[in-house]
């Protein structure tokens, strides 16, 4: 997931949602907010993983995916991480095979005012086979 906006104007846009590929199924992350004059925003969510964090309370990203809240004199959430699934079939994957797969790490924030739980969670892969 994506960390909350460094923009202390309250003008910037909100963080957008990760982008899957390679799947057989490839989901894109919920974009984050903005909320109010104010501009605080909370994350977007990722699908099939982690909630957004809050805007204001400093509530951080759920694993795996979600994307930062601001917090307040700021401006806008981070979004929330892609969500990809790839099946293999039976004999597909020959012993010695190699399969690269990328798993983002959480975004940071770099706001000019020290925020607490602002950072995007970290991506995270799960492996299963019968």
């Amino acid at each position: 997931g994506g960390g909350g906006d460094d923009v202390s104007s309250r003008s910037g846009s909100v963080g957008a949602g990760g982008v899957a590929s390679g799947g057989d199924t490839n989901l894109s992350g919920e974009n984050g907010s903005r909320i109010g004059e104010a501009g605080d925003g909370a994350g977007g969510s990722s699908p099939y993983g982690g909630a957004g964090g809050a805007a204001w309370l400093g509530t951080p990203a759920g694993a795996p995916g979600g994307g930062g809240g601001r917090t307040r004199g700021g401006c806008c959430g981070g979004g929330g991480g892609g969500y990809a699934s790839k099946v293999y079939q039976p004999g597909a994957l020959l012993p010695g095979s190699s399969i690269m797969v990328i798993v983002g790490a959480g975004g940071v924030y770099t706001g000019p005012i020290i925020a607490e739980n602002v950072e995007g969670a970290p991506g995270r892969i799960t492996i299963t086979w019968n």
